[in-house]
């Protein structure tokens, strides 16, 4: 069975997934933590489950499957990897006002670049390292567990659908490496390359743009 996004509690509010009428209202604050919402995420909205392409994968034991899973042919249709693998979670206070958002996809230039050299290889790193790619929490509301608890969600929500490692990026000047060791990240220096043979045993690694710093996590 595949795992839920389920409402989770906040300080007198819930986690939840994000609704499509809602997606504007999100694109604000994740555009201020230099987040964009594309069109490909449009579909992930309000989709109660990230893990339908891993739930084939896991339930089918032949290649072809798995392939066709992972390329985003399934039961006879098209459906974008990207947006399925992806999760959108807003937190809300208790009158349903959004306060934070976090957003998870998978980092797909980084599996472009895996799956030009190695297609299998690519398209098995599709369903094991997802990218914690915003998080932005309402000034008025912060310093009140929330950015921690949309992190917690989503850790959870990946780790349900058997992803190994989730990373991110922050750049030098927004002082977050307290609070994501808090989450128990590991933070790297500044400029430090992310390496994933230590995590997931693959002579690969993703490179610092500028002055920016990886955190990485490994799940379950």
């Amino acid at each position: 069975m595949a795992p839920v996004v389920a409402h989770r509690p906040v300080p007198r509010g819930r986690i939840r997934p994000t609704r499509p009428d809602e997606l504007p209202r999100a694109a604000e604050p994740l555009a201020g933590v230099g987040t964009d919402i594309t069109e490909d995420l449009h579909a992930a909205a309000g989709k109660a489950d990230t893990s339908l392409l891993l739930h084939e994968c896991l339930t089918q034991r032949d290649n072809e499957s798995a392939m066709r899973a992972a390329t985003g042919t399934l039961n006879g249709s098209q459906t974008d990897p990207l947006a399925r693998l992806s999760a959108l979670l807003v937190a809300t206070d208790r009158d349903e006002r959004a306060v934070g958002y976090a957003l998870t996809i998978p980092p797909s230039r980084f599996l472009a670049q895996v799956r030009q050299a190695n297609e299998v290889q690519g398209l098995a790193l599709t369903l094991v390292i997802t990218k914690l790619k915003g998080l932005a929490v309402d000034p008025a509301h912060r310093g009140r567990g929330i950015g921690a608890a949309l992190v917690k969600r989503s850790v959870q929500v990946y780790e349900q659908s058997g992803f190994h490692v989730m990373y991110g990026q922050s750049t030098a000047d927004r002082d977050l490496e307290p609070f994501y060791r808090r989450q128990r990240f590991t933070v790297l220096d500044l400029g430090e390359p992310l390496r994933l043979e230590p995590l997931l045993a693959l002579p690969a690694s993703i490179a610092s743009e500028g002055e920016e710093r990886f955190f990485h996590r490994l799940l379950g």
